[in-house]
């Protein structure tokens, strides 16, 4: 289902968001995360993008996975962005600060 709606959207942000529903956040986090893991970080990025874009609240875990992309490509000052943004909306997200402090300073 999500891959249809991806493919049908033609990559307009407009359409794509008038075709998500609830459930499909999930999967577009689970995209992200699977291209994470597979080194697609452009992709990884994305799809991260779109189920920010589609919560009606924030996720501190998105922004987290997307704090990962980014730090993967060398990006440290995104990443940095998108931890301490995970963390502005979770003080406790131990991985988002241990990352934040890795990354500090680069």
């Amino acid at each position: 289902m999500i891959w249809r709606g991806l493919r049908n959207s033609g990559g307009e942000k407009g359409i794509m968001e008038k075709e998500i529903d609830p459930g499909i956040l999930d999967d577009l986090k689970e995209v992200g995360r699977f291209y994470l893991l597979h080194q697609r970080f452009k992709e990884a990025i994305e799809s991260l993008k779109k189920a920010d874009e589609s919560s009606d609240v924030p996720d501190p875990e998105i922004y987290y996975l997307l704090g990962m992309a980014y730090e993967s490509i060398r990006n440290y000052e995104e990443a940095r962005n998108y931890y301490e943004k995970a963390l502005q909306y979770d003080k406790d997200f131990a991985l988002a600060k241990e990352r934040l402090e890795k990354i500090v300073g680069k």
